[in-house]
């Protein structure tokens, strides 16, 4: 989050083909691809203000003896 760069700007945004979503150019030249549903799901309705603020009220503590799931994916380092 260091790095993290508070002046980057959007250079241009275009409706993808087919309509499913937008298309964002930043002006660090990077491009973002928003989908229609995910963007519907973010709108600033107060539904989803209420389901945001749900969550936020009644966030899920773990204790110490919470494990996390670990997960191998046949992948071997050598070091």
């Amino acid at each position: 989050m260091t790095n993290l760069d508070l002046d980057k700007r959007i250079t241009g945004a275009s409706v993808r083909p087919g309509r499913d979503g937008v298309d964002v150019v930043w002006s660090d030249g990077h491009l973002s691809s928003f989908l229609e549903p995910w963007l519907i799901a973010r709108r600033f309705t107060d539904e989803n203000r209420k389901k945001r603020m749900e969550v936020l009220r009644d966030p899920e503590l773990f204790g110490a003896d919470y494990q996390i799931q670990r997960a191998h994916f046949g992948v071997r380092f050598h070091y």
